[in-house]
């Protein structure tokens, strides 16, 4: 991003939530808004020249560092996200089910996911061990857009304390221990550390981190209103635009933040879990499944909750929550990507359309420099009829060019 990216000093932020591995819907959106803002700008544009912070919470976390830390575009964003998310749940849905629900507390075998994020990390930061905050050596240096992902206090107190791993240098205080340097894995690592999916993340062996969704922060967007003011505290924000996961539907209409999910409210969505198993031998699994939904369900209530609050008293955040055309409880959409693309790319050309363009739009718009005075006063001078004789016209100009010397002499 160049020093001069929003010269009228009203920041651009992406904020994309978490909640299960549900991302590609959100990768869809964005990759649609850069291809209209190119279109508006006229030339080629990452996400991270048109954003100043890139945010986001669990998945959303892992987007946020694709796409901010290492600069990438929402095409080879898209294919990371689905090859990480493969890594995890596998290509077998029923078996996913199952060893989900058996590993609830626990979270699955994240080996494969460790070593294919290290994979990619190298292979676009030249490094598996790259830093969270970039080296002034740093070939890739994405420093003028800021990242930052959120974890939660797993040990040695487990408080639901929030903090977040930052790409830039803060005042604020960082995760304990204060002189550990973050690497771009552990970020990530930390951030997806749901005891669901993946077990925490080990940073020494006095302390361990996990995903912040589970704690209140599906959605950072009230982190994201701090760290703005400690960030910009003379500056406004131009526009937030806000990418969900599709999970709305888990939440009742009109929640409040002292609503608790029962198991009657749960129960017609475990029932669509347990549909999934192949067996009945697995009967045994139902309260997992029915504590899952309950886990889901508040972390919806907790979304809808703190973007309605942040909506109500603000004019600049756009809200973009597509149907990904699978299940609620789908929370891994690896096993339908077809149908997800299909049923994000239709939503996008018709209802979606608006919200797009008038995303691009404003983040075009904001890049453009105020006008001078000088350029306001200037006026392009009249064009003159085509018939007028231009007095310093030579017309010998028009006459052949000579061939020979002769010719020149004469």
């Amino acid at each position: 991003m160049n020093p001069d990216t929003a010269p009228n000093g009203l920041k651009r932020v992406l904020i994309i939530d978490g909640g299960g591995f549900r991302g590609l819907g959100s990768l869809l959106v964005l990759q649609e808004i850069m291809l209209a803002a190119e279109s508006r700008a006229r030339q080629r544009l990452l996400p991270c020249d048109v954003f100043d912070l890139i945010c986001g919470t669990s998945t959303g976390g892992l987007i946020a560092v694709l796409l901010g830390r290492l600069g990438l575009d929402c095409t080879a964003a898209i294919e990371i996200y689905k090859q990480l998310t493969i890594s995890i749940c596998g290509t077998e849905e029923t078996a996913f089910w199952e060893r989900l629900l058996k590993a609830l507390d626990t979270g699955l075998e994240p080996g494969p996911f460790e070593q294919q994020l290290a994979s990619a990390i190298e292979k676009h930061s030249g490094a598996k061990d790259a830093p969270i905050v970039p080296l002034i050596r740093d070939v890739l240096d994405h420093s003028d857009t800021n990242s930052f992902v959120t974890v939660t206090s797993e040990k040695p107190f487990f408080n639901n304390k929030t903090y977040l791993i930052r790409s830039y240098t803060a005042l604020s205080h960082p995760p304990p221990p204060s002189d550990h340097q973050w690497l771009i894995r552990e970020a990530v690592r930390g951030t997806l550390a749901s005891n669901l999916f993946l077990p925490p993340l080990d940073v020494t062996s006095s302390y361990s981190f996990g995903d912040a969704a589970f704690a209140g922060f599906s959605s950072p967007i009230e982190l994201l209103v701090q760290e703005t003011q400690r960030l910009w505290p003379n500056d406004k924000i131009g526009i937030i635009a806000s990418l969900g996961p599709g999970l709305s539907r888990l939440a009742p209409s009109n929640p409040r933040r002292e609503w608790a999910a029962t198991d009657s409210y749960a129960k017609k969505f475990a029932e669509k879990i347990m549909s999934k198993l192949s067996t009945t031998a697995n009967e045994h699994l139902r309260p997992n499944a029915l504590n899952l939904v309950k886990k889901f369900v508040t972390l919806a209530v907790d979304t809808e909750i703190a973007h309605s609050a942040f909506v109500a008293t603000r004019d600049t955040c756009i809200r973009i929550d597509p149907p990904l055309g699978i299940d609620t409880v789908d929370f891994a959409d690896c096993f339908h990507f077809d149908l997800v693309e299909k049923t994000v790319k239709r939503w996008l050309r018709d209802e979606g359309k608006e919200y797009v363009l008038k995303v691009a739009n404003s983040l075009v718009e904001l890049n453009k420099k105020p006008v001078s005075a000088d350029d306001a006063r200037f006026v392009l001078p009249p064009r003159q009829s085509p018939t007028t004789v231009n007095p310093g016209y030579n017309p010998r100009l028009d006459e052949r060019r000579p061939e020979t010397m002769m010719d020149y002499l004469k």
